[in-house]
């Protein structure tokens, strides 16, 4: 077990280990309206590895460098019904683990406080990789309720350093507040 300290949070990666990057960006897509379309766009002008969250691992018709998501559950099925099947991506999920699929993962990282997203979750993984520069697209959190929820745990990781070079590229509060210098 491997412990990567990332501002204020501690990733323990538990099983398997984290792959190396391969590009200097790490591209986080998201299922928010035109994610998907402007994730193609960026990846065209900019040498980037890809990751997609959450059902967008079925959905992205490119290569995945890694498919990361919070929701243990979900994420093997989400991989299986993936339509691009020419390269398997490095499937990441959190702790703890449902019963089935541990032989189809290839990494299991554990956070020590509350996430507010799979992007972040991913976000994180990326730090922990040694991306200079993540760039969420997709990501908006605002769902109803979401923005509440969600706001005091991306400002904390902000402030104490964690969501250092990563920037989103979708609209709204969250874009705003990564770009903010507090």
């Amino acid at each position: 077990m491997s412990k990567i300290l990332i501002g204020n949070y501690m990733l323990n990666v538990i099983d398997g280990e984290l792959p190396v990057r391969t590009k200097d960006v790490l591209l986080v897509v998201g299922s928010a309206p035109g994610g998907i379309e402007a994730a193609a766009a960026f990846a065209k002008e900019t040498p980037c590895d890809v990751a997609a969250v959450n059902r967008v691992i079925t959905l992205y018709p490119g290569s995945l460098f890694l498919a990361v998501s919070a929701q243990e559950t979900e994420i093997s099925g989400w991989v299986k019904a993936r339509k691009n099947k020419k390269a398997r991506p490095c499937v990441i999920c959190n702790d703890p683990l449902p019963e089935g699929v541990e032989g189809e993962l290839d990494a299991v990282v554990q956070l020590d406080r509350a996430c507010a997203s799979s992007a972040m979750f991913a976000a994180l993984i990326g730090k922990a990789m040694g991306y200079p520069r993540i760039v969420l697209v997709g990501v908006e959190l605002n769902r109803e309720g979401e923005r509440k929820v969600y706001e005091p745990i991306v400002q904390a990781a902000k402030k104490k350093g964690a969501l250092e070079g990563v920037e989103s590229l979708s609209p709204g509060w969250l874009a705003a507040l990564l770009r903010s210098r507090a």
